[in-house]
């Protein structure tokens, strides 16, 4: 049993200036960008951590309240 698939063209639906565009700014500010991801990683840990030794009294320790 053969299957043939097709491939079918799309019209373009975004512009490819603004892609481009987007494209150099995310570049240009890539370390940036990753400062913030990681700060914000680990203030979302601190805060499941803080949230979570509220109600488990195995982590009762880490909880500064």
């Amino acid at each position: 049993m053969r299957v043939r698939t097709t491939a079918v063209r799309q019209g373009k639906k975004t512009d490819d200036g603004f892609l481009s565009s987007l494209d150099s700014q995310i570049i240009r500010h890539q370390r940036a960008i990753s400062v913030v991801t990681g700060v914000l990683a680990v203030l979302g840990v601190g805060a499941i951590v803080l949230g979570l030794s509220r109600v488990s009294p195995l982590l009762k320790v880490l909880s500064p309240f």
